[in-house]
């Protein structure tokens, strides 16, 4: 790399400290000898290319992880809801089977069937408990919001439509000014 003083005289590439910067472009820090600021180099085009293409594919990695790791977190949110409705069947079922053989009997003994109605919609919710734990209840879920998606896409605007830049900081500067007067 080609160092020059203020006076355009070449100087010797010891004269100057490198350093570089965690992304590996250079920044020159002038000697001991020198001013700051006295010393500049070359090609800095070239070098300023190298740093957009450096940022450009930062961006592009902090984007790629970002959305890693939403990913990551709603496949966890979602194991946790699978785990909870395992969990909460094996309460809701040891309830239905007592409840179902408690109402059995008590119908049967008094010879009154009406004492085995709670049983029916008892019954189709532990069929939608059971469902929703180990059966296809997911996939139908899944597949449903999928058409939704495609055909029903203005069921999912937002009143007043995207948040904006502007919009956001004009609700700030009214919440900022308005916090302001309630203290005076």
């Amino acid at each position: 790399m080609l160092i020059k003083d203020s006076a355009s005289r070449e100087v010797k590439p010891e004269a100057a400290r490198r350093r570089r910067s965690p992304d590996g472009v250079r920044f020159l820090r002038p000697s001991h000898r020198s001013f700051l600021g006295r010393f500049h180099a070359c090609g800095g085009t070239r070098k300023h290319g190298r740093a957009v293409t450096h940022l450009a594919r930062y961006q592009t990695l902090t984007m790629e992880r970002q959305i890693l790791m939403q990913n990551q977190m709603r496949e966890r949110q979602m194991a946790m809801q699978i785990a909870w409705s395992r969990e909460f069947l094996k309460y809701y079922g040891t309830f239905f089977t007592l409840a179902t053989l408690g109402l059995t009997v008590g119908a049967v003994k008094r010879r009154k069937p009406a004492l085995f109605a709670p049983v029916i919609p008892l019954g189709f919710i532990f069929a939608y408990q059971m469902d929703s734990a180990y059966g296809t209840l997911i996939h139908r879920i899944r597949g449903e919001a999928e058409t939704i998606l495609v055909s029903e896409q203005d069921r999912l605007e937002l009143p007043h439509g995207t948040p904006t830049f502007e919009s956001i900081e004009k609700a700030r500067r009214a919440k900022s000014s308005l916090s302001s007067l309630l203290e005076k």
